[in-house]
């Protein structure tokens, strides 16, 4: 029987091996190799998996990874990987602890609200519908909480890896089961970066922002602009400004008007993201320590209890993490706190930059 194995990988930097573990036709043979040995594979049963010609590479790479451990005569998964009946008691469990997340958020959004308006948001053109899912559901519930989780010692952040890269990874047979299974994807640098929602399932194109584009960017935020503008006040090459002014509205991320242009996404100017990270840095300590920490101990003696002991601790609490956000989320938007997602997905929504300069 063909199961739909969802590999999700929380981190940078994963090499080859793991990203080709969603790949529909190449990934197959490790996704049936890695689930046949979440409970213990035996080199007998393995034989009847893969052949012998391929065994060992295999395992030699997947081993050196740490994904995989030697005991004996057989082959454990260090990564959780759950089949959709071993998932159940876990999600059932991650929507439990969403709803404490949901009562909190519901009881906070009139602050959230007045944190944005104090923002340069409004002055932009952003109305809150247009911002709220970024703002609570890329911003708050993944960006600062994810951070928070580290810098408060809950979990620590991706280890470093043999393939150079700082992940964690797991698989759930059709994931969470979450209507609104999401992540972020996201650039950051000391001047600022850009991010983007992705809901599996949902089709989106995505643009980068960085580097000296976030000045065109910048300057957007304080109102229509033309190329020449533009080029004037960034003090940039004037093919630069109008190939990437070209490409952001080919892709909708702005409007253009007699050759003055408007941009549709949010962007946070040093100020805003003062505003923002205070309020959102604060929010989510008090999400961390009075939900998320209390509830460390529950799940890892479900875990216990289900015989997982084999997996790595701090991936198995990141994989419930992300399954009790993504529970959250779809729980606020049947409450209507957040709107539905466009379908197809525009690409300004749900996508941001911050410019720190």
């Amino acid at each position: 029987m063909s199961r739909n194995l969802v590999f999700s990988v929380y981190g940078y930097g994963f090499s080859i091996p793991v990203a080709i573990l969603n790949e529909p036709l190449l990934g197959r043979l490790y996704r049936d190799l890695l689930f046949e040995a979440r409970r213990g594979l035996t080199e007998e049963a393995l034989a009847k998996i893969l052949s012998p010609a391929v065994v060992n590479d295999i395992i030699s790479v997947y081993t050196h990874l740490g994904i995989l451990i030697k005991d004996g005569n057989k082959l454990w998964t260090t990564i959780p990987l759950f089949s959709n009946e071993e998932k159940k008691p876990l999600m059932r469990e991650a929507d439990r602890i969403a709803q404490s997340m949901t009562k909190y958020i519901s009881r906070h959004l009139r602050e959230i609200i007045n944190q944005y308006r104090r923002t340069s948001l409004p002055r932009q053109g952003l109305e809150w519908r247009d911002v709220s899912f970024t703002l609570i559901g890329g911003m708050l519930l993944d960006q600062y909480l994810f951070r928070t989780i580290h810098e408060r010692n809950v979990v620590p952040p991706p280890p470093l890896r043999p393939d150079g890269g700082k992940w964690y990874l797991w698989c759930l047979e059709d994931g969470t089961g979450s209507p609104y299974e999401y992540w972020v994807s996201m650039i950051s640098s000391p001047i600022g970066g850009c991010a983007c929602i992705w809901i599996r399932g949902m089709r989106r194109s995505y643009v980068h922002i960085y580097g000296e584009a976030l000045r065109l960017a910048m300057l957007l935020a304080e109102g229509v602009k033309t190329r020449d503008e533009l080029v004037y006040r960034s003090a940039l090459p004037a093919d630069f400004v109008h190939d990437t002014l070209n490409k952001w509205l080919e892709r909708g991320l702005l409007e253009a008007k007699d050759d003055e242009f408007r941009h549709k996404f949010p962007i946070l100017l040093k100020p805003d993201v003062s505003v923002l990270s205070s309020a959102f840095r604060r929010m989510c300590g008090e999400l961390v320590e009075n939900i998320l920490r209390r509830n460390i101990s529950v799940l890892l003696k479900l875990k216990h209890r289900l015989g997982y002991e084999h997996i790595d601790d701090a991936a198995f609490l990141v994989m419930m993490f992300h399954a009790i956000k993504q529970f959250t989320v779809s729980r606020l938007t049947e409450l209507g706190i957040l709107p539905e997602p466009p379908k197809p997905i525009p690409t300004w929504w749900g996508f941001w930059v911050w410019c720190l300069f």
